[in-house]
């Protein structure tokens, strides 16, 4: 049996035979491959392998989002975004055409660059001013009825209740201004032409028109609620009815109703 000692200069032997041999045929002692260096050697430690993946993707940083405040129909607002590099500009004024529910919508920008914080300050002030628009369409406001409509600028319960929360269907508390909670902004994704400007000029008439229906269907359901305003979205895929109520209202069969009269996707707010 051989010791160990002699077992390593045997194999370093073999393997410098097989080099010298490669190195004899091929005529090119550059192009040698050193045999020695595939293969480890006893008690010799084997370099650490790479822990750097091939297939991973490079190192390019993420876009970073530029935030704008849209406005639309009563002072409706919301938060979006343009993310770097896309080669979009957009200032203060600008009608633009930005990612919808679904869908698409039109909007004018009010605010551009903004931090998030003042994105979520910005949102609260445009949500309180909508809200102001939806009282002077109230009944309730028109005719005087002043005690509907809490310190806090809001409408409350005639039982003195006050509710905190927003939806879109079932039994659904009395509107109140709209709490800002959580922004997640959507993409901004061009700036408006003439002809899409122009529709959001002609479905005016089409929401008065909805508004309209939608209260004399309430009606018909013996919903005790009051249609205060409606606003479609650009492509017709969304219609949204702004409601007043002084308790909570089921309105599952009315959606029902007017889903089969507008095709479009009903949200009650």
């Amino acid at each position: 049996m051989q010791s160990p000692s002699s077992q390593m200069r045997s194999q370093s032997y073999h393997q410098e035979r097989e080099y010298d041999h490669f190195r004899s045929n091929s005529g090119d002692e550059e192009s040698a491959i050193e045999l020695g260096q595939a293969h480890d050697l006893p008690g010799i430690a084997a370099t650490a392998p790479s822990m750097v993946n091939p297939y991973a993707p490079p190192n390019v940083a993420r876009p970073t989002k530029h935030l704008y405040i849209v406005t639309f129909k009563c002072s409706r607002s919301d938060v979006y975004y343009i993310p770097e590099n896309v080669g979009l500009e957009v200032k203060a004024g600008d009608m633009v055409i930005v990612e919808g529910d679904r869908g698409q919508d039109l909007g004018q920008v009010t605010h551009c660059d903004v931090a998030l914080e003042d994105a979520r300050q910005n949102l609260k002030e445009a949500s309180e001013q909508h809200f102001r628009w939806l009282m002077m369409f109230s009944r309730h406001v028109q005719n005087g009825n002043t005690g509907m409509v809490n310190p806090n600028g809001m409408l409350a319960a005639s039982n003195g209740e006050q509710y905190g929360r927003e939806g879109g269907m079932g039994p659904r508390p009395p509107l109140q201004a709209p709490i800002v909670d959580d922004i997640r902004p959507k993409m901004l994704k061009r700036l408006a032409q003439g002809h899409e400007i122009q529709v959001l000029r002609d479905k005016e008439g089409a929401e008065a028109k909805a508004k309209r229906v939608c209260q004399q269907k309430a009606i018909e359901h013996g919903l005790t609620m009051e249609i205060l305003d409606a606003e479609y979205q650009l492509d017709y895929k969304k219609l949204t009815f702004f409601y007043y109520a002084d308790c909570y209202i089921n309105f599952n069969h009315l959606v029902t109703d007017l889903f089969k009269v507008y095709k479009a996707r009903i949200w009650m707010t």
